[in-house]
């Protein structure tokens, strides 16, 4: 990679770093797993697919280190609060499923430019555009491509919490070697997740809250 592509990233992971810092003088986003400081409270099912998914890393992904569970609850904080508001089975399917705005352009979400459907409306239930999916809300496109079976049930359903958190390991892992406990390659690939500097900071925030928690 060239300077002149490197620097903008630079740039962007020192913002990120800053309002991560901002944060923590204000004390904006301090506490426990319990949610008493804004960190949601994760239900035990759905721990139990972070650490396992975390714990697969090196056999899914031998080139990646450094993911730890409380990165991908930090993940699963900010797209979806943990499946809150949804009932999660002992098999990991949750009920109902969590499906994201859709995504036409209109400024829902977020979203500005239009998705047209990918999937048939196979996932989102949307035929016309699409919309993001599960726990850890993929795109439809997005799963195609790191869909994996968390549960050994020999599915990939982006509305299974096992198969969302193997499949969100998968893709911050990515395709090439990384070290995701150095802050300034994680931000890289959470940046791959969502191209936000204010999503990143409040992924780490509340990763960053999760890991001070007694280890599951």
């Amino acid at each position: 990679m060239t300077r002149s592509l490197r620097l903008p990233l630079v740039v962007a992971v020192l913002v990120i770093l800053a309002a991560i810092a901002l944060r923590v003088t204000d004390g904006g986003e301090q506490g426990t797993r319990d949610g008493d400081s804004g960190a949601p409270a994760i239900p035990p099912q759905v721990m139990t697919a972070y650490v396992g998914a975390a714990g697969r890393v090196v056999e899914m992904s031998p080139g990646c280190a450094g993911l730890s569970w409380s990165i991908l609850a930090g993940v699963g904080a900010v797209e979806s609060g943990h499946a809150r508001g949804s009932t999660v089975a002992a098999n990991g399917d949750i009920t109902p499923p969590v499906i994201g705005p859709r995504l036409d352009g209109s400024g829902a979400g977020g979203n500005v430019t239009p998705v047209v459907d990918t999937d048939g409306g196979a996932l989102d239930g949307d035929l016309e555009y699409d919309r993001a999916v599960g726990p850890m809300q993929f795109l439809p496109e997005t799963w195609t491509r790191w869909a994996r079976d968390g549960n050994g049930d020999e599915r990939h359903d982006p509305h299974n919490i096992f198969d969302a958190a193997l499949g969100a390991a998968a893709f911050l892992c990515g395709d090439a070697p990384a070290d995701l406990a150095d802050r300034p390659q994680l931000i890289v690939a959470l940046t791959r997740y969502n191209n936000s500097a204010s999503y990143v900071a409040d992924v780490l925030t509340y990763a960053d809250t999760y890991a001070t928690s007694p280890a599951p």
